[in-house]
């Protein structure tokens, strides 16, 4: 299982097999399209139809529905920008050339023959922002509300795209994920 890791002296690593790698282009992917769409249908009528559009773009005032629709007004098209620059800035280093010019220290055992992604400067926090992003919108689309309670997926139809088995591990993959990014920013 991949892992970020900060070799001495040196940026974030990330190294991914090649199914990892498949897995995170095409959540960027997904995400992209998902909030593009959004923008051009209108941020607020997507909150209001999509639940993983009202995990992304949260109400700023839980008691005060006039003034929750305000701050989304104010604050939507930037917000969704950001998670759009974030997602994007993730597929591009996902599928840029090169990324796997990485010294053998450098890689985590295990990961020999995957791709590594070198994350310079706050493209780890970017990077952190999109697992974020991927996993709120996972959740919603699973009806997860809490990690911390016992989930029980709902059972897979012929009209599910994806099996909820299998999102629910890429869920917590992308947890783990989260927790290595935060470690390795954590040490800096």
């Amino acid at each position: 299982m991949s892992a970020f890791v900060r070799p001495a002296e040196g940026p974030v690593v990330l190294r991914l097999d090649e199914q990892e790698t498949s897995i995170l282009s095409q959540l960027a992917e997904q995400l992209v399209e998902m909030l593009e769409d959004a923008t051009r249908a209108g941020i607020a009528a997507a909150v209001q139809l999509d639940p993983a559009m009202a995990r992304l773009v949260p109400e700023g005032y839980r008691d005060d529905p006039e003034a929750a629709e305000e701050f989304r007004r104010f604050t939507a098209d930037d917000l969704v920008g950001g998670k759009v620059s974030a997602a994007q800035t993730v597929l591009d280093a996902l599928t840029a050339t090169g990324r796997d010019a990485q010294a053998p220290g450098d890689i985590p055992p295990g990961h020999e023959d995957g791709a590594a992604v070198t994350l310079a400067g706050d493209t780890a926090w970017t990077w952190l922002r999109f697992l974020n992003d991927t996993r709120l919108t996972i959740a919603a689309r699973l009806g997860i509300d809490d990690d911390t309670e016992p989930f029980e997926p709902p059972p897979a139809s012929d009209d599910d795209e994806q099996d909820p088995q299998l999102m629910i591990a890429i869920y917590a993959w992308l947890g783990y994920l989260q927790e290595s990014i935060v470690a390795v920013l954590d040490e800096a």
